[in-house]
């Protein structure tokens, strides 16, 4: 058994590495011997990334109707959970808006940055939201980076 050595070799440093993982949570003084450790939740909002909605759920603070400031003929009218994208005047496309955790995570969050554009058949397109107030609107489409960036209108 000539490879005996090395198998030993592989086995220690394989107890070495598993020895060196971070150390486990220690119970409450106050618990009683053989006790797991306490779970302690994040404080709210530590680490949590900035709202780009000024605080608003994001599909709300979308609402109304934009104008493209690339494209003057192209117009957005988000309402409800509806995008209804117009060009020159004619209906190009109807679709659903739900803000979601991320582009990696598609569950949905009302306060979540990212949003997805979905017409009941194609996989739907996700988005970042950029920013949004009462004039302005922008957003990225992920895949590719474009900026889409819109001005409030009257509807």
């Amino acid at each position: 058994m000539a490879y005996r050595p090395a198998r030993l070799a592989v086995l220690s440093l394989l107890l070495v590495a598993v020895g060196c993982g971070p150390e486990p949570a220690e119970a409450p003084a106050d618990a009683p011997a053989g006790a797991p450790a306490a779970v302690v939740a994040p404080e709210p909002g530590a680490d949590a990334e900035p709202s780009r909605t000024g605080g608003q759920e994001t599909v709300a603070a979308m609402q109304g109707t934009w104008q493209s400031l690339d494209d003057p003929l192209s117009v957005l009218r988000i309402e409800g959970d509806t995008v209804v994208s117009v060009y020159d005047g004619e209906t190009l496309s109807t679709e659903t808006i739900r803000a979601v955790r991320s582009c990696d995570d598609l569950t949905e969050d009302p306060m979540g940055t990212h949003f997805t554009l979905s017409d009941g058949e194609a996989e739907p397109l996700c988005y970042e939201m950029d920013a949004v107030d009462g004039s302005s609107l922008a957003y990225v489409y992920q895949p590719r980076g474009n900026r889409l960036a819109y001005e409030r209108v009257e509807g």
